[in-house]
């Protein structure tokens, strides 16, 4: 990618995500999934230009569709609410999973925010997008917003720290800790961060599972 439109570069830097700064619950991950730029902006413009957006209001206005009662389970969200509910002492049954994602999850006010380090979509870390535009005031925005909204627990997936990506820098930068250790949870502040596989490289229930009710036993 060469270069990007107004609309565009003023999404890269004011777009992080959906659900509220105030949730309880973060997932923090790398980017926005999908290939389609333009339709994203198009998204965020006519649900008012907001740092994080109602992930129903998207479902809405777009094509692909993870909300409604006939939706499929998301397969990065699914492992996200797996933690989810086992930190709130839930089995995260098919049944109880879809009906988080289908209801709750990035919800404009719902309990969960979905935060994104950059704010423009790509399917995978082989697409050419400038993940870096921006990098260093949206990470200094994140760590400003988890400080002043305290929320109970925020989770960094992705331990992808090559050149152009550096997502273990920018959770460190974030939470302030380094080194962060994969899966090993630590209070900044009033919150409970940790780092985990990103949900694409790591598909193993428990996995998920282990690191919820291990943020649960610890700082519930």
């Amino acid at each position: 990618m060469t270069s990007l439109t107004p609309d565009q570069e003023a999404m890269a830097l004011g777009w992080y995500g959906y659900g509220r700064w105030d949730a309880p619950y973060w997932f923090v991950g790398m980017e926005p999934g999908g290939d389609d730029l333009d339709e994203c902006v198009r998204m965020w413009n006519a649900l008012g230009r907001q740092e994080l957006i109602d992930i129903q209001g998207y479902r809405e206005d777009g094509d692909t569709d993870y909300v409604s009662p006939n939706a499929e389970p998301q397969r990065t969200w699914q492992k996200l609410i797996w933690l989810l509910l086992a930190y709130k002492g839930q089995e995260p049954t098919p049944a109880a999973v879809l009906d988080y994602q289908h209801r709750y999850l990035g919800s404009g006010n719902g309990e969960s925010a979905l935060v994104e380090l950059s704010g423009l979509p790509a399917r995978n870390n082989g697409v050419d997008v400038p993940r870096m535009m921006f990098r260093d005031k949206r990470t200094s925005l994140i760590r400003e917003q988890m400080f002043q909204h305290k929320p109970k627990f925020a989770v960094f997936y992705s331990v992808d720290n090559s050149k152009g990506n550096k997502y273990v820098d920018a959770w460190e930068a974030i939470t302030g800790v380094n080194p962060l250790w994969r899966e090993e949870p630590v209070m900044v502040g009033s919150t409970a961060c940790v780092m985990t596989y990103h949900p694409n490289g790591q598909w193993s229930k428990a996995y998920w599972v282990a690191i919820g009710e291990k943020l649960r036993k610890r700082f519930g």
